[in-house]
């Protein structure tokens, strides 16, 4: 009878042992398991993605603001040369023969009176042309400054040398001194070279770009 008990006994124990040490495995690699992160959470993805969206509404708010105010400089500054050089040449082929007379009392081109008094106006107005049309603003901008710049370099250097200087802008800008004159061609250079960097870039473009291009 005890030896049946002890090998009843014995029996037990070694079904136990396997059951045990598979038990303990289980645990084990339970707690080896990382723990699921708390960003994986319901209301921890939510709130990521509304401040993933706040921001991206954001930056494009400003990149619309950027593209108006770009947009808005460009055009005011092709109207406003488009109409200084309208302005200026219809005055000069209006009053042609003034504009040659006056061409006449500036040293070294007097000989040339004749066909600068048509040469220039016909310019502005080919150049108030390129700046009508869409394609062509940009070239009209850049040719704009090019004339703008002889302008000035030719009224610095009369002021230099020429005793007396006769104005042959035509129309209103002929009130102006010199030195006004060489500062309102300076400021209309100025803008039209901005105007033309502006127009050669591409219009999804911001000129204020986000170091971390819009990523959280």
């Amino acid at each position: 009878m005890p030896n049946s008990i002890l090998q009843a006994a014995k029996a037990d124990l070694t079904w136990y042992q396997p059951k045990r040490k598979e038990a303990e495995k289980k645990a084990d690699h339970q707690q080896c398991r990382p723990k699921a992160s708390t960003d994986s959470r319901p209301e921890h993805r939510s709130a990521h993605q509304n401040k993933a969206a706040m921001y991206s509404q954001t930056a494009a708010t400003k990149a619309k603001a950027t593209s108006i105010a770009r947009t808005t400089l460009v055009t005011g500054t092709t109207l406003a040369c488009i109409f200084l050089f309208v302005y200026t040449a219809q005055a000069k082929l209006l009053e042609r023969e003034s504009f040659q007379d006056s061409m006449h009392a500036i040293p070294y081109i007097e000989r040339y009176a004749e066909t600068i008094s048509w040469l220039v106006p016909i310019t502005e107005l080919c150049i108030a042309l390129l700046l009508i049309v869409p394609g062509t603003q940009r070239l009209g901008l850049l040719l704009f400054a090019a004339v703008m710049a002889i302008f000035t370099l030719y009224i610095a250097s009369m002021l230099l040398w020429a005793e007396k200087l006769p104005c042959s802008c035509g129309g209103a800008i002929e009130n102006l001194s010199w030195n006004q004159h060489i500062w309102f061609n300076i400021g209309f250079i100025a803008l039209a070279i901005v105007a033309a960097w502006l127009k050669k870039q591409p219009k999804n473009s911001s000129l204020f770009k986000s170091k971390n291009n819009g990523k959280i």
